[in-house]
């Protein structure tokens, strides 16, 4: 059909990119996503070039702060790739030509699969776990600010990797997150979210269902849903930082270099 938007030839340049660690200043008008749902398109075909088991998915700009000033209904929703997800205490090598937004954030993992059109009546009954993560976000923009929406959903909402923490209470998510403090090489950097800055989680995950059923996703048993910043996001630069997070007597410690 004439005028049909084809992701592939976006999505091609978008997978050479992030393989070779290169960055991109956006994409060339001939293939830009005009909508989300193109840039949505562009994400699945990035997902398929890549070859790779989903982990799970992140969200991102759920704030209610930045959901209003970016004229969003909803957060934006990528893809967590396995190979990309560490356990605390790993080192995560990322290129360092360019910052790394760090995001502390509340984490839920699958019981169940959910199919499209079957949101459960209670968010709380398929969630067999719930942990405390980083999520280090490296988009292949250069500047993800700048090439709007539908290319920053295309790019996967700029995922970069995943270190994943320890297990808290599910019930006890508002305490946890209240408590938290994240510091880079020593010092620290974030405290919780406070007003039109926090993100709900179950907000968030809500979201990713809605997501999943019009696209005709199945989230699967087994993924893990990380859910935006709970405390503030930072940027990290340079070839080593050690983060850590604190929080309800535990902490969550991670290496990044490259």
């Amino acid at each position: 059909m004439p005028g049909t938007f084809d992701p592939r030839p976006a999505a091609e340049l978008l997978w050479e990119t992030w393989r070779d660690h290169g960055v991109l200043q956006a994409l060339p008008e001939g293939v830009r996503p005009a909508t989300l749902e193109d840039g949505y398109a562009i994400q699945d075909v990035v997902a398929a070039l890549r070859g790779e088991a989903v982990a799970g998915w992140k969200l991102g700009v759920g704030s209610v702060g930045a959901l209003r000033q970016g004229t969003l209904t909803r957060p934006l929703a990528g893809r967590v790739f396995e190979s990309l997800v560490y356990a605390a205490g790993s080192t995560v090598l990322l290129p360092t030509d360019r910052p790394i937004t760090v995001e502390c954030e509340i984490a839920f993992v699958l019981g169940q699969d959910i199919e499209p059109g079957k949101a459960p009546s209670r968010l709380a009954d398929v969630v067999s776990a719930t942990h405390v993560t980083f999520e280090l976000v490296l988009s292949r923009f250069q500047d993800r600010r700048a090439v709007g929406w539908p290319s920053f959903a295309a790019d996967g909402v700029g995922f970069g990797a995943l270190v994943v923490g320890p297990e808290v209470e599910t019930g006890r998510i508002d305490e946890v997150a209240q408590s938290m403090a994240v510091l880079a090489n020593g010092m620290e950097r974030a405290r919780v979210a406070t007003g039109d800055d926090v993100t709900s989680p179950w907000a968030s995950f809500e979201a990713l269902i809605d997501h999943a059923a019009e696209r005709g996703v199945t989230l699967r048993a087994g993924q893990i849903i990380t859910t935006g910043a709970c405390a503030m996001p930072f940027n990290i630069a340079g070839e080593r930082v050690e983060l850590e997070a604190r929080f309800d007597g535990k902490y969550l410690r991670a290496l990044v270099g490259s």
